[in-house]
């Protein structure tokens, strides 16, 4: 019955890790795990960058055998009216639009409009959609919380926090079909690398992620210097690029902490340096299901993150990781040195946290969306 699905997974772009973040990637990994699955699966992308990452993605889906399109020129607004992807899905004979962002949810509902495409779906991978400010805060309460429960033929959140504040907005409650949970994954390849424990570099501590103030960087990076009365041979090492990439690295000379501190940018071997780390820290004010713990879990990376919605439903507290209040550098220092000094709770928290991670794979995810698709076009 899969074979018969035609499905366009709409994504802001492919320059992951970089201009593209979290969604994206998982947007990127569910095409090709649909594709294994025999669905016919495309991929547009509503922005080009130009970029080594992006080249490399679009080689990627080319080998798969994943038609593409990117809207490289024009407004968002000629986008969303855009001729070349009405005609994209006309000819790839499209069923199902499958948007992971906010502006491509209202991309989708065009296409469906204009009979180009059967169905929508749509997948909230955050719950502050469009960002901070005042006007952010409109987009959230006309688009997310009441016009897209109402356009679009299905709504998924990457979690239950995010599902259920999705059913509670007056779109939410208006609409005839609620908003359900389809949790975030990763690829099944993560965990073949065996269950015994890595070698990993004594008290090296990592993160990663886009350099966005949500993420939290700043309160990591102001923990160092309590780590290091205790533990002088730490080491922090930050993944990924940003817009605040000067503002820590300037943060990092004012703590004198350049000897101790580094800002790695985007690296492509993620598994290899999360296998490397002795303890992986996540600081973020904001997220929906973030797969980087999920990736740390199966490195076998014992993982620290904020106490907030989505976060805490992969971190059991004591069992599959560490929960700290956001914002709290005494928090995340004092739970790094608890980490460093109770080695027995970090072996037991590395087993169970692996264990864990399994029951979050993207080839479930797959499942799940395949009989929501096939729900889709037969009704």
């Amino acid at each position: 019955m899969s074979e018969t699905l035609h499905v366009l997974q709409l994504l802001k772009g492919l320059d992951i890790g970089g201009a593209s973040g979290g969604s994206d990637k998982y947007g990127f990994e569910l095409s090709l795990a649909l594709k294994k699955a025999g669905v016919h699966v495309a991929v547009g992308c509503f922005n080009q960058f130009g970029t080594a990452t992006e080249q490399d993605n679009l080689a990627k889906l080319k080998a798969a055998g994943i038609p593409n399109i990117i809207l490289e020129e024009g407004s968002t607004f000629s986008k969303l009216h855009s001729l070349d992807l009405q005609n994209f899905c006309r000819d790839n004979q499209i069923d199902i639009v499958h948007s992971h962002f906010p502006v491509g949810n209202l991309a989708g509902s065009h296409l469906r409009a204009q009979n180009a495409v059967k169905a929508v779906v749509r997948t909230a991978h955050i719950s502050k959609e469009w960002g901070d400010g005042v006007i952010a805060w409109v987009c959230r309460q006309v688009f997310s919380g009441f016009l897209y429960p109402l356009l679009t033929d299905q709504v998924v959140g990457v979690s239950q926090a995010i599902t259920d504040q999705l059913n509670h907005t007056l779109g939410g409650r208006l609409s005839h079909h609620k908003a359900i949970t389809i949790y975030n994954g990763i690829p099944e390849r993560w965990f073949t690398q065996g269950s015994a424990p890595l070698q990993k570099e004594l008290h090296l501590i990592g993160a990663a992620g886009l350099l966005i103030e949500r993420k939290g960087f700043d309160h990591l990076i102001r923990a160092m210097p309590a780590i290091l009365t205790e533990y002088s041979d730490a080491r922090l090492m930050i993944l990924g690029e940003g817009p605040q990439h000067a503002v820590l690295e300037a943060l990092i000379a004012e703590l004198h902490l350049e000897q101790k501190v580094k800002l790695l940018g985007n690296q492509s071997d993620l598994p290899n340096w999360l296998s490397r780390m002795d303890i992986f820290v996540l600081p973020s004010w904001v997220e929906g299901l973030p797969t980087v713990l999920l990736e740390s879990m199966a490195c076998q990376t014992p993982v620290i993150a904020t106490d907030i919605p989505g976060t805490r439903e992969l971190v059991l507290d004591g069992q599959t990781g560490w929960l700290v209040q956001p914002g709290s550098v005494e928090q995340i220092s004092e739970a790094v040195k608890r980490a460093f000094s109770q080695r027995e709770a970090y072996v037991c928290i590395q087993a169970q946290a692996y264990a864990w991670a399994q029951n979050f794979t993207i080839e479930r995810a797959v499942q799940q969306y395949l009989a929501l698709y096939q729900q889709l076009v037969k009704g």
